[in-house]
């Protein structure tokens, strides 16, 4: 009975499971204080109780699919019983050497029938799994589909790159890293997965990019949030089934690896660029662009949504807003940790970069922070007039030919100096009303202010 209460943490249990083990409980209750005992001394009433948790239990076997790997003996039990689960296995700083190598050695038991794998370690335990000496076997999981492997931090490239990755994984179509250098699980890449997620790891060079997608080639998710550096190649390289493509660009040489990426089917892009200065993101859109309007000339936008996410952040999306389904194409470009106050130059760069893709724009959204946004309490500057101002117009006039409706979300009514501007946001909104009484295509403005 001991082990039948090592079960997964409670608050996963299905509700009506739930329910049905808390009106038991309540009705033994009730009955030993009618009878005068004192419900925690009746171990037999309070035996019957679990074992008629035990029966319910074991009757629903989904239960067993989401496993916490903490004990060795406790998870061996609940791979017994499980059919297909996922098991996140995941060891503190102050673990103990013996019980991983217990833990490693019954997955490896019993990955048979684990499909989905969430190893989560501390930095000096990736490298002894890592350290080609110390790794005496490897550790082959049969039936994994999905696997994930976290670090805390960010472990430095060179620290891995001597040793092997010591997972065997010959069904793998999902890989997720965090932390973990994308040259170091090159070993477990092969041309039968399908979704890759590299995130928050240590820089790489662009050959370590080209050579992980060189055999991966029936990807059809990609995110490569790193940073990448070096010299840039030349190569391009083909990924005939991709269908989202996510990159974090922080140089020109990052967005050169946009640029030798083969990407004509990719139906969602999202380009996360981060730039302290105007000049570096004029540098950066100098280099995408060409890649960018030859695979926007597929197909038309007619939305753009432009939100401020914090104070150094803001995300543009273009759209197919007369798509009734999620499969027209989307393109997210996302402005990061930019200087506080220099907005408008960075939005006038872009949409000077966007170009041709903005024409056929019908609707354009612009969102400021919400007020419960801890970055928007007390905020002393609107950014809704400049964004608009600056997004719209350009040195040859007005960018948006098809303009039908604008929507103004979180507007807040100050009259306040904006981006070193002559003009405040109150005269910006009068120029924006006189531009819509003058085009006869706008037929719709909505404005929503923010209640703060």
């Amino acid at each position: 009975m001991s082990t039948s209460t090592t079960v997964s943490p409670i608050h996963r249990l299905p509700v009506e499971l739930l329910d049905a083990i808390l009106v038991l409980a309540e009705e033994n209750a009730r009955e030993m204080a009618e009878e005068g005992e004192h419900p925690p001394l009746s171990w037999m009433k309070i035996g019957h109780v679990c074992c008629l948790w035990r029966q319910v239990v074991d009757s629903n076997t989904t239960i067993w699919n989401d496993i916490v790997a903490v004990n060795p003996e406790a998870t061996r039990f609940l791979l017994k019983k499980a059919k297909r689960p996922t098991v996140r296995l995941e060891i503190a700083e102050d673990y103990n050497e013996k019980k991983k190598d217990e833990l490693f050695a019954m997955l490896q038991e019993r990955s048979q029938n684990v499909v989905s794998l969430d190893v989560m370690l501390p930095v000096d335990l990736w490298m002894v799994l890592w350290d080609e000496e110390a790794t005496s076997s490897t550790i082959k999981l049969d039936s994994v589909e999905t696997l994930v492997l976290r670090s805390p931090m960010s472990i430095n490239r060179i620290i891995l790159e001597g040793g092997r990755c010591p997972f065997v994984v010959p069904l793998l179509k999902t890989l997720s890293i965090v932390g973990i250098p994308l040259p170091s699980i090159r070993t477990i890449l092969s041309p039968r997965l399908e979704n890759l997620h590299a995130y928050g790891g240590p820089l790489v060079f662009p050959k370590n990019v080209q050579e992980s997608l060189e055999v991966t080639p029936s990807l059809e998710y990609l995110v490569l949030d790193i940073p990448v550096w070096g010299n840039p190649v030349a190569k391009n390289v083909h990924l005939p089934n991709l269908q989202h493509l996510e990159l974090y660009i922080s140089s020109s040489v990052g967005a050169a690896l946009f640029d030798w990426l083969n990407i004509p089917v990719v139906q969602s892009l999202e380009l996360k660029i981060r730039c302290t200065t105007v000049d570096e993101v004029e540098d950066i859109f100098m280099a995408i662009s060409p890649s960018l309007n030859r695979w926007a000339a597929l197909g038309e936008f007619t939305r753009c949504a432009v939100y401020q996410e914090s104070l150094k952040s803001i995300r543009i999306t273009l759209d197919d807003s007369t798509s009734s389904t999620c499969s027209g194409r989307q393109l997210q470009l996302v402005l990061k940790e930019y200087r506080v106050g220099k907005e408008g130059g960075f939005l006038e760069t872009v949409a000077d970069a966007l170009g041709p893709m903005l024409m056929p724009i019908n609707h354009l959204e612009i969102r400021e922070m919400a007020p419960s946004t801890p970055e928007s309490v007390g905020l002393k500057r609107s950014l809704t007039g400049l964004t608009f101002w600056k997004m719209t117009y350009g040195s040859e006039g007005p960018r948006f030919s098809l303009l039908k409706s604008v929507t103004l979300n979180n507007l807040r009514f100050r009259s306040v100096r904006l981006d070193s501007s002559k003009e405040d946001f109150l005269s910006i909104l009068l120029r924006f009303c006189q531009h819509l009484q003058s085009e006869k295509n706008i037929k719709t403005l909505t404005v929503r202010s923010a209640a703060d």
